[in-house]
């Protein structure tokens, strides 16, 4: 479409064991990676003085930087060194942030009027269940994101009506559903009772995704005589009671567990 885009990501894991590797290399994602590095000196000497350095440099920009220390409300040289980091991002069109817990600083940015950028969060799941990670509790921790994105894109109609219960504006809600690889992924005209109805899951094994659902499920199908084989992939703190409930139900014929899987399995898994 003519847009010219980078990544930005806190750290760069090994590409050649990802799953879209061949991706990188189509697209030449590489050369389009930004590392959030705010390339801070070790020594406190030498941080006080690039700190004094960038001041001096950047004196027109004083006024944003003390309203980006009040929004933040923190205290030492951090801040500064975020502040500078992210002024390059000024005059981007777009900022699209995937998951809503990758908000700071850029809602602190954008709300300090400084940045110019629109803003897009992509909300999954994980980041709308308070406590957030077992740590983040609902205190107003997204309403100054909600304050300051353009869109807040849910992909389920279910994560809508989560965004709206911690009052996302309505009106900035869009639902965009994961997409999936229709050359790999195609509908079949379905199977009747006598076929074997295979079910995958891929996931962490935790209470949110909700594995033991399907496991009940399987026990109703295979009652009501249906052939049922269901993998699922992962692992988690639930592998245990996902592991007692398989067998209290008798199902260790037709439910699997297969761990963690490496990249590019899940396709497969899926696909078979």
């Amino acid at each position: 479409m003519g847009f010219e885009v980078r990544i930005l990501t806190g750290e760069l894991n090994d590409i050649s064991k990802n799953a879209n590797c061949e991706l990188f290399e189509e697209y030449n994602l590489y050369d389009k990676i930004i590392i959030e590095d705010y390339k801070i000196p070790q020594q406190k000497s030498k941080r006080i003085f690039k700190a004094v350095w960038l001041l001096i440099m950047n004196v027109f920009l004083l006024p944003q930087l003390i309203k980006y220390y009040k929004e933040a409300g923190k205290n030492g040289l951090l801040p500064l060194y975020e502040f500078f980091f992210y002024k390059s991002f000024r005059n981007f069109d777009a900022i699209h942030i995937q998951f809503g817990t990758n908000k700071y600083p850029v809602d602190i940015m954008k709300k300090t009027g400084y940045l110019k950028s629109r803003i897009i969060v992509s909300f999954h799941g994980h980041d709308l269940y308070f406590p957030i990670n077992n740590i983040i509790p609902n205190n107003g921790y997204y309403d100054r994101l909600f304050e300051a994105a353009d869109y807040l894109v849910a992909n389920t109609p279910f994560l809508r009506e989560k965004l709206l219960a911690i009052n996302a504006p309505e009106e900035k809600i869009e639902i965009i559903p994961v997409a999936i690889d229709t050359n790999i992924f195609k509908p079949n005209k379905g199977k009747n009772k006598h076929e074997k109805l295979k079910l995958v899951t891929v996931g962490r094994l935790d209470e949110l995704k909700g594995q033991k659902y399907g496991i009940e499920a399987v026990n109703i199908l295979l009652k009501k005589g249906y052939l049922v084989e269901y993998a699922i992939a992962g692992s988690g703190v639930n592998e245990e009671k996902l592991k007692y409930l398989i067998e209290e139900l008798d199902l260790t014929r037709n439910v699997f567990l297969k761990g963690k899987i490496g990249p590019g399995e899940d396709t497969q898994l899926l696909h078979d």
